[in-house]
């Protein structure tokens, strides 16, 4: 056997080493294919991601910029309304207290009118008392 045919017995025992090696290519010319178009993909989403977060960015700081804006021409209203509110809470405080002492003198009042009355009334009885045992007695001498 010459040279020539040993090599054609060997590629037609080894056939599948070629047909494995050229599948093998072809998968692999396929992954490239397949990542590169991934990679690109990839780089475009993170180009329209960055350009979206930008402008969502710029939305937010205009947004906050209005609302910044609203807040110090509000301001002076709200301070305005808080000072009534404190004027307001300071009179009622006021009018509470004075009520209160009204109240106190009031029952003040009344307490010593009770007591005045609860004192009258002891002596009354105590008169009568004294006015109906000397009376007893002036029977009890009678009889």
């Amino acid at each position: 056997m010459g040279e020539l045919e040993a090599l054609e017995a060997f590629a037609c025992e080894n056939w599948w080493i070629v047909e494995r090696t050229e599948e093998n290519d072809r998968f692999m010319n396929d992954m490239q294919t397949r990542f590169h178009y991934l990679r690109k993909r990839v780089a475009e989403e993170k180009e329209v991601r960055r350009e979206r977060g930008h402008e969502m960015r710029q939305r937010a700081e205009e947004r906050f910029s209005e609302l910044e804006a609203k807040v110090k021409q509000k301001e002076p209203e709200v301070h305005k309304s808080l000072e009534e509110v404190r004027v307001r809470l300071a009179e009622e405080l006021e009018m509470r207290s004075s009520s209160q002492e009204s109240i106190v003198q009031e029952m003040m009042r009344i307490m010593r009118h009770f007591e005045t009355s609860i004192s009258e009334s002891g002596k009354r009885q105590l008169k009568t008392k004294a006015h109906l045992q000397a009376m007893k007695r002036k029977l009890r001498e009678e009889e």
